[in-house]
């Protein structure tokens, strides 16, 4: 098994073992859930119909090295006794079912469940299934080979890879840590529907709607919090809480009324062609808590047909002695669809994701891969980039996997079969600016793809100077025009006089890609003493240009060396 890059509504395809060795046009000219699958849920329904799966607690992630690895199959193992120790230890429970068979009222709980402190015995076994999961955490650097190191890498990269111990949702930011209790509160209410509360009738908490920008966590958080819930349910002697995850965007464009009931109703175990009322009696019965990501996709790619399912929804949510609760997830904020969702889910208790920042994209990817594997500045690199951008963790990871790849691809295979410790990092610097310059365009590089040959020509010049006498060095017209001339000779440049070297660096200062020494006042674009610096930074200059004027010509290599040999240093003022 594997998985390939999506498109703008499939973050992942996984592919069938028996797609190997095909391209990933071939792989998607098969048959969808069935040689393809576009979530995890169709994997999983994949494996209950052909596999013999069970349904097991511990969530599968695409690859061999996964499946195979010694290290995850004693985690699997260890969580398969604890969570044996823990069903001959967990407390009796009472479902709603049961105290409606009995005719008795349901159990009855005081308002301090929702915060209530497991038994000295619950504590003792939390702290045990602490530390175990501590040691189910494995890291990259403890592999044996390198090719392992940097496989295990991929793979805990991948953003689908179930973190146990919750290494994404961890981070230092303060404020997700507050989104996510705010969602478990939302849970455990949820569960608590129909529980007797100091002679009160719990009701529904209804709709919550959690929006945020693309790689922001909100799947990750929602994910980490069901599995807090899980827990915390079986502490506090509730029923097992029944939770429901749907992806709208990885479905067909179908019937989604049809499809999504038909996803839940493996979840209630009734028939998948039953009727939306045979649904509702069994959320009396069992409640669910129903996490529907991409949300906004029922109004882009089902219409009016999406909107009168969402509406349908929206009713079961409102009715308050109904144990059925619902969560959205959605990356439109203030668009048309976020206020639509606002307006028909009667502005539901809404909770934003903020972007990350520089020290929470560090923080997420060394507790993916540790600090040993990859050079800490080239990881350093990849978060201020993205957090300047995006701040999308997904693509902090997916280019970071690059560099991983371009790191497998410069070693021999005979140096990936060592099993020494003295060659970290395996990846380096270099490989992870290759993987940016792939992956992420430079702010830049659109206003440098308008230029015109000739100033880019001058771009490069003053890019040639900066590489060899610092970013911050100054540069004089004089120094401009004379190596101006070489470009010439190069056919690079039609002429270089002070009135063409002039407009070209005016045209260069009005874009921002060049900036007059010091405050400029005196600046004269004609004098060739006046003195001028690049305005940004040198690398994203040198990533833009290189996929355009210097990918075309040996110049700028030729100009850089004979700058070096000639001229190492700047002239002194």
């Amino acid at each position: 098994w594997r998985h390939l890059t999506g498109n703008e509504f499939v973050s992942y395809y996984y592919a069938h073992a028996r797609c190997a060795g095909m391209t990933k046009m071939e792989v998607l000219s098969g048959e969808k859930g069935f040689d393809y699958f576009e979530s995890e849920e169709e994997v999983q329904v994949f494996a209950r119909e052909h596999l013999g799966w069970k349904g097991e607690k511990l969530f599968s992630t695409p690859g061999e090295t996964m499946m195979s690895s010694p290290v995850i199959a004693s985690a699997t193992n260890k969580r398969k006794e604890r969570n044996t120790s823990n069903e001959e230890s967990s407390p009796t429970k009472k479902s709603r079912t049961d105290n409606q068979r009995s005719g008795a009222k349901p159990q009855s709980k005081s308002t301090t469940c929702y915060n209530k402190a497991p038994s000295p015995a619950n504590s003792k076994q939390s702290s045990k299934s602490s530390k175990s999961k501590k040691n189910d955490t494995s890291l990259p650097d403890q592999q044996l080979t390198y090719k392992d190191k940097l496989e295990y890498c991929k793979l805990t990269l991948h953003p689908s890879y179930k973190l146990k111990t919750e290494r994404l949702s961890s981070t230092s930011n303060s404020v997700v840590e507050q989104l996510e209790r705010e969602i478990k509160l939302f849970m455990k209410r949820a569960i608590g529907t129909g529980y007797e509360i100091n002679g009160m009738t719990a009701q529904s908490p209804g709709f919550m709607y959690i929006c945020g920008g693309p790689g922001t966590g909100k799947t990750t958080a929602v994910a980490a919090c069901l599995q807090h819930l899980a827990n915390w349910a079986k502490e506090s002697g509730f029923a097992k809480p029944r939770s429901c995850h749907i992806n709208v965007a990885s479905m067909s464009n179908g019937a989604i009324q049809t499809e999504m009931l038909k996803i839940m109703s493996k979840k209630l175990e009734i028939d998948k062609s039953s009727s939306p009322d045979v649904f509702v009696k069994h959320f009396q019965k069992k409640g669910m808590v129903l996490v529907v990501d991409e949300i906004d996709m029922l109004f882009k790619s089902h219409g009016s047909s999406g909107e009168e399912w969402f509406s349908t929804l929206i009713g079961w949510c409102e009715d308050k002695e109904l144990p059925f609760s619902m969560i959205g997830i959605s990356n439109s904020v203030n668009d048309r669809n976020a206020t639509k969702i606002r307006e028909l889910g009667n502005h539901p208790h809404e909770l934003v994701f903020p972007t990350y920042n520089e020290t929470d994209l560090l923080d997420i990817l060394q507790k993916r891969i540790g600090k040993k594997i990859v050079d800490t500045k080239a990881l350093q690199l990849i978060a201020k980039r993205v957090a300047a951008s995006t701040g999308d963790a997904r693509k902090a990871l997916e280019i970071t996997s690059n560099a991983v790849d371009k790191a497998l691809d410069a070693c021999s295979e005979k140096w990936l079969e060592e099993v020494n410790d003295d060659c970290y990092p395996l990846v380096k610097l270099p490989q992870m600016m290759r993987a940016i310059r792939e992956g992420m365009p430079t702010r830049h590089e659109e206003v440098i793809r308008g230029l015109p040959q000739a100033a880019k020509v001058i771009l490069c010049i003053a890019v040639s100077l900066g590489k060899v006498w610092g970013p911050t060095a100054a540069v004089s017209i004089a120094a401009l025009r004379r190596y101006a001339a070489q470009a010439t000779q190069h056919s690079m440049l039609d002429g270089a006089s002070i009135g063409q070297i002039s407009n070209l660096v005016e045209m260069l200062m009005d874009s921002g890609l060049l900036t007059a020494d010091h405050d400029g006042f005196y600046f004269n674009a004609n004098d060739p003493s006046s003195r001028l610096h690049l305005g940004v930074q040198l690398e994203d200059v040198e990533i833009a240009l290189e996929k355009t004027l210097l990918g075309e010509s040996s110049f700028y290599r030729g100009l850089v060396d004979y700058v070096k040999r000639e001229c190492p240093h700047p002239p002194s003022t």
